[in-house]
């Protein structure tokens, strides 16, 4: 069995997107952990070197161990069924880099819509088993009958109560495309949701 590993990309800038590496300090370490203890999200990083995919400045994936638990569940389907895949938002490539290294995905089609993300990340992947393509989640077209044995929408920042109606649509447009279709940490932001609207209805 694969394992989601950290990726191996080269570090480089294009338009206000930045690849690059950056340590996680013991001190900062221990920080981290506290920081997950008291807000109770369980998002401590441990201390060593990752890469990260900063845009603007900010920072919006990286293969730290939370970040690949965050994809628990599609690694394990893609590890049973494997097939055709497309995934939503390429960000650092970690669940293409995974994707690509079991025997039995035939090919991975990548949709991105940052082209400097393509520009980065793109070349470290692209091949006969996998397409990147420029193009919006939610407005790109596909020759009919195009269909996936998996598809796994990652196109958010942060995990918010807001994604869930995103989430909802793009699942809608891959009803009848995909045998099996999941969404990045979709759990915890309908979680969210549900606590938005009960603070929403308690003090409306």
């Amino acid at each position: 069995m694969a394992r989601m590993e950290k990726v191996d990309i080269p570090e480089g800038v294009s338009g206000n997107v930045r690849v690059k590496r950056f340590e996680v300090t013991e001190d900062a370490a221990k920080l981290e952990r506290l920081r997950s203890i008291i807000g109770g999200r369980g998002r401590g990083v441990p201390a060593g070197w990752y890469t990260g995919l900063f845009r603007n400045g900010g920072l919006w994936m990286s293969d730290t161990p939370d970040e690949m638990m965050d994809h628990w569940e599609v690694c394990r389907r893609l590890e049973s069924h494997g097939g055709r895949v497309l995934i939503m938002g390429m960000g650092i490539g970690m669940l293409v880099r995974y994707a690509l290294s079991l025997p039995n995905v035939e090919h991975v089609d990548v949709v991105e819509i940052d082209p400097d993300v393509v520009h980065l990340v793109g070349p470290s992947y692209e091949g006969e088993r996998c397409t990147v393509h420029l193009a919006d989640a939610y407005e790109i077209r596909w020759p009919v009958g195009t269909r996936w044995d998996v598809v796994w929408h990652d196109v958010w920042q942060h995990i918010s109560g807001d994604n869930v109606p995103e989430m909802a649509k793009l699942k809608r447009s891959y009803g009848r495309r995909a045998d099996w279709q999941g969404c990045w940490a979709e759990r915890e932001c309908r979680r969210l949701n549900r606590e938005d609207k009960r603070w929403q209805v308690r003090y409306a």
